[in-house]
């Protein structure tokens, strides 16, 4: 679910980001404004309107609603924004040049170039995605469709909890979340600075 999580959202979010950095088109402005605003929407609104339209497309118990409006972040469209327009058009005239189309342009050489802020935005999806508890509890009912994080909780009954388990559980959960950041930790770094997120 992580994974693809991550892989949807840095594909699609590189798709919108390219074209606010680099097209024209009526409304652009208006459009990324709008993005940029629904950030500031707390995602404890969206819940019950959430639940009550995916119920009527029958989505409950079903991994849907934990893929489907997690396509495209707005975070993520914001800060791949920042990124290509970082990158000098000349690069990509270069490319109209010899020939290449809008999309060839964007896959062979905006998506090389920007691999520090796609690795940022995969690190940053992936564990959003791997640690989330509110959606798996939220929309799962069968007990194999349970994430790791909700199924950890099952160790807390009404009368003990078992700290041993929910301990050993909680390690092994953090352990793909750290092997990812030390592997790619150079990038993501990189990643940080060039969009102008250091230091936040």
């Amino acid at each position: 679910l992580a994974v693809v999580n991550m892989a949807s959202q840095v594909f699609f979010c590189s798709l919108a980001a390219y074209a606010f950095a680099r097209m024209r088109f009526p409304g652009k402005e208006l459009i990324f404004s709008f993005i940029i605003a629904s950030m500031a929407i707390p995602g404890a609104v969206t819940l019950i309107p959430g639940y009550v339209f995916f119920a009527k497309l029958g989505w409950i118990n079903t991994y849907w609603p934990l893929i489907v409006p997690k396509l495209v972040v707005p975070f993520g469209i914001f800060m791949l924004t920042q990124f290509f327009k970082s990158i000098p058009r000349e690069l990509e005239e270069a490319a109209y040049m010899d020939g290449a189309s809008r999309f060839r342009t964007y896959w062979s050489v905006a998506m090389p170039l920007s691999r520090p802020a796609l690795i940022t935005l995969a690190i940053i999806q992936f564990q959003g995605s791997w640690n989330d508890f509110l959606g798996p509890l939220l929309y799962l009912r069968d007990a194999k469709l349970l994430t790791l994080t909700v199924g950890l909780n099952f160790f807390k009954t009404q009368y003990a909890v078992e700290w041993n388990k929910i301990l050993v559980g909680s390690m092994f959960n953090a352990i793909p979340i750290l092997i990812i950041f030390f592997i790619f930790n150079k990038y993501y770094m990189e990643g940080a600075s060039y969009s102008g997120l250091a230091g936040q």
